[in-house]
């Protein structure tokens, strides 16, 4: 199940529209396989309303077109061509668990046709929206999770220069 967590945490690392803005998920929670669990489970105390609301402005900040939906709950984006040559769109479901708390989710689908579909878990995205609505719960879990290494810089040092025999 770890693992399971884990790989969906890397491949969420892939441009979103959150990416392009510069919201992206803490590496130090991306990292870490029970901080991207709580994120995935955060109870929101918010109405679901408000909620579904705050995704929604989220989204379109970012200049995606969000349609009305049949379901007050669920947030879906207009389908957008991708660089692959397919489309892409993005479907939030807020799941009322009382009339001031609920939980989020955010998929991004793909459809490059010809049966070539995919679905999942966009955790930048949640990210985006836990550090816009409740960011003292963001700080919470990303001051839990493990300290990530930073990357280092390309070396500035020069390279060793071959001899000749």
């Amino acid at each position: 199940m770890r693992a399971l967590v884990l790989a969906l945490a890397l491949l969420a690392g892939s441009p979103t529209p959150a990416a392009k803005k510069g919201v992206t998920l803490d590496p130090a929670v991306a990292a870490d396989p029970d901080s991207v669990a709580k994120l995935q489970a955060h109870l929101y105390h918010s109405s679901p309303m408000d909620l579904a609301a705050a995704a929604r402005a989220m989204l379109e900040s970012k200049g995606l077109t969000v349609p009305d939906h049949e379901d007050p709950l669920t947030v879906a984006t207009d389908w957008q061509p991708d660089k692959k040559g397919g489309r892409t769109r993005y479907v939030v479901r807020v799941v009322a668990m009382s009339a001031a708390a609920a939980r989020v989710q955010f998929v991004r689908e793909r459809d490059g046709g010809a049966d070539e579909t995919d679905k999942r878990d966009d955790l930048d995205a949640e990210w985006a929206l836990l550090t816009r609505v409740e960011p003292d719960a963001a700080e919470e879990i990303r001051s839990g999770a493990p300290a990530v290494a930073p990357v280092p810089a390309a070396s500035a040092a020069p390279k060793p220069s071959k001899k000749a025999p």
